[in-house]
């Protein structure tokens, strides 16, 4: 004896003889057609997906396709599909039994870069049965951040005469994006380039000269923050640099004047 299956078969044929003690016998077809029960859970079959997607991706580009069905005939097999509602994506589906799984929102890879996105597909038997499947998306990056650096202005006070080459003040500024979109170079503006230099990959700024509180007691600098994206983009900052005064001066004796017009030193 086996179990009767719908899905296997939903009818069966008997061929049934009777046979009396005389030798004399009769033949009848029996005929048993099977009722179907909810006994399979929906089917979710996943035909295409696009594992990866940039987070400038317009809504409605789809990202997976599935293929969902039930082995059940009737009420049991029909299926109503879903997905949670906190993802920026939905279902449509424009041909029976499939759905396309595409983007309904805004992607920004700096607040969410992967999504697993669970699928699930109940059928309206009696008993409803149901399954689900994970879809995996990874949001890529584009540049649509720009570098912020960590503080609008910057100020220090700095001693005068300090060698060539001294380090005045390091500059960072960070960017949200990540590889090449997230590299960041640095420059100075034009009219600090005969006093100040900048490496261009860390934002540490060095005196090209030593200074001179008499000679000028305040710097004011613009320095620029570029990330290396495709288009770039640039922020920038201020730094003020205050010379300290040394005693570097011998005094000078205004009066009395000497004969030949000379101040007396």
């Amino acid at each position: 004896m086996v179990a009767l299956d719908y899905e296997e078969a939903s009818s069966h044929e008997l061929d049934v003889q009777a046979k009396d003690w005389g030798g004399q016998s009769s033949h009848c077809k029996l005929i048993i057609d099977v009722i179907d029960v909810n006994d399979n859970s929906p089917v979710i079959a996943v035909k295409s997906t696009t594992s990866t997607v940039p987070e400038d991706a317009s809504p409605g580009t789809m990202v997976a396709l599935l293929h969902v069905y039930d082995l059940d005939t009737g009420t049991s097999g029909q299926v109503t599909c879903k997905i949670s509602d906190d993802v920026p994506f939905k279902l449509v589906s424009e041909v029976k039994n499939y759905f396309m799984l595409v983007i309904d929102g805004v992607l920004d890879r700096e607040k969410c870069p992967h999504y697993n996105i669970t699928v699930t597909a109940v059928d309206t038997g009696t008993l409803p049965l149901f399954s689900s499947k994970t879809v995996a998306i990874t949001v890529t990056d584009v540049n649509d951040n720009p570098p912020i650096f960590r503080h609008s202005d910057y100020s220090i006070k700095f001693v005068e005469n300090q060698p060539q080459g001294t380090l005045v003040i390091k500059v960072r500024a960070d960017d949200a994006d990540e590889g090449q979109n997230a590299r960041i170079l640095y420059c100075l503006s034009e009219d600090a380039a005969s006093h100040l230099s900048i490496n261009a990959e860390t934002g540490d700024i060095f005196t090209l000269c030593p200074f001179d509180y008499e000679s000028s007691t305040h710097f004011h600098v613009q320095v620029m923050a570029r990330d290396k994206g495709r288009p770039s983009f640039t922020s920038t900052c201020t730094v003020q640099i205050f010379i300290a005064d040394q005693n570097d001066n011998a005094p000078v004796v205004l009066y009395p004047v000497r004969l030949d017009g000379v101040p007396c030193t």
